[in-house]
């Protein structure tokens, strides 16, 4: 298998930027934004604003990123199981009890609302297998239908893990796991679900658990006497902290791309990255590496014989005719200039509508990224004084050429 193919045209280097969180964040690792960071960096480095403006405007691109995922997780590709075939498949694995088959219905509910998945799991349906195949897996508890790892080897065979693997051994089955079994007899339901927990719970599992929000109290600063406001002075804004301890971001690299880029993804993790960084969020470490130096994971794998692309960056605008059939989800980015013209009075872009990670693109034409950089994004006359600003925005997909349209699949 190919393993991320360029363009014939651009040979792109690939690297893997390793992320380490070292505080909450209050904005989400989307490749828009990551990309734009980098930019300002890049700015900032050099001190030459038409430096940083040809790598903006470089056609094609020099710098392309993925979004941020936890390590080792991909987004799912956007599919569905036909009802009418979930039904047979819990039919055949459950036979004619029905709690057990609502049971199964809600798993396979869980499945299609999945956004992420081990990235083993996703590339076995890049290669072509269909997710119903992965269904039948969940009813019979070879994956966790909670967490979607593999029950059979979540722990190390260590003395501290003896007793969560007894625990695994005995409970994580179809008779015994949680999120299969029927309430008819509310004891055996209580101590599968109180099991499930001590499990999931464990220090051996925590990795698994991906981001928690939290509501966080603050309070408004009165700058002239230097203490808190006496109306309206407490708020609350929701924080995401990263219990995964480690994360990645694809990075493909031009060739003709001279500059330190180490150092570039090093400066940037000493900025921060993101909302309210000044004062200590967003603040990571980063590692950049090239994917043969990645250990004790699975990288992403093409398929041999591809019929159209998953996005792995939420920030896709589609150029002319790159696609001709589609499974997506969109959101509308309303984003925002960085850097020192935040405090501008005019800092909000025009919203655009892009495709989602995750989403699935028919085409036979194989390429290192598709897409572009949309202009028009920001009013020209707008920033800091009267001086125009030719602001852009980020829209590539990041690809990873797989079969999402053979027949079982849509």
């Amino acid at each position: 298998m190919n393993r991320f193919q360029p363009t014939p045209q651009v040979a792109y280097k690939e690297f893997v930027c390793t992320i380490e969180p070292q505080s909450s964040f209050l904005t989400p690792f989307l490749a828009d934004t990551f990309w734009a960071a980098l930019m300002w960096t890049h700015a900032y480095m050099h001190g030459d604003e038409r430096r940083t403006r040809d790598l903006v405007h470089a056609d094609p691109p020099q710098i392309l990123v993925s979004d941020g995922f936890p390590y080792g997780y991909l987004p799912k590709p956007k599919n569905f199981i036909p009802i009418d075939q979930v039904v047979q498949i819990v039919q055949e694995e459950y036979g004619d009890n029905w709690e057990k088959q609502l049971m199964g219905v809600e798993i396979a509910k869980r499945l299609a609302e999945q956004k992420l998945l081990p990235v083993g799991l996703v590339n076995r349906l890049v290669s072509g297998e269909s997710e119903a195949e992965l269904l039948k897996e969940l009813l019979r508890v070879e994956w966790c239908p909670k967490r979607f790892i593999r029950t059979i080897d979540w722990v190390a065979d260590t003395d501290e893990n003896r007793e969560i693997l007894g625990l695994i051994k005995t409970h994580c089955n179809s008779d015994g796991c949680d999120a299969v079994t029927p309430a008819t007899n509310v004891e055996h339901k209580r101590k599968c679900h109180y099991n499930c927990q001590r499990i999931l719970d464990s220090d051996a599992l925590k990795r698994f658990k991906i981001v928690e929000e939290k509501r966080v109290r603050k309070n408004r600063i009165d700058r002239a006497l230097m203490r808190a406001l006496d109306e309206n002075g407490l708020y609350s804004q929701t924080e995401a902290y990263w219990l995964h301890n480690l994360w990645w971001v694809f990075v493909r690299v031009h060739p003709d791309f001279s500059d330190d880029l180490v150092d570039l993804f090093s400066r940037l993790s000493s900025y921060g990255y993101g909302r309210r960084k000044s004062v200590g969020k967003g603040q990571f470490r980063a590692r950049l590496v090239e994917p043969s130096r990645i250990s004790g994971v699975q990288l992403p794998q093409e398929a041999s014989d591809t019929d159209g692309f998953m996005s792995l960056s939420s920030s896709y605008v589609p150029g002319v005719e790159e696609f001709t059939e589609s499974r997506y989800t969109t959101h509308i980015k309303r984003g925002k200039v960085d850097g020192h013209l935040a405090s501008s009075g005019k800092f909000m872009k025009k919203p655009i509508v892009m495709y989602q990670a995750g989403s699935v693109f028919q085409t036979h034409r194989s390429q290192a990224y598709y897409g572009r950089v949309v202009k028009d994004i920001y009013d020209s006359q707008a920033g800091v004084g009267s001086q125009p600003r030719d602001i852009v925005q980020y829209g590539y997909a990041f690809p990873l050429h797989g079969k999402f349209f053979c027949e079982g699949q849509a």
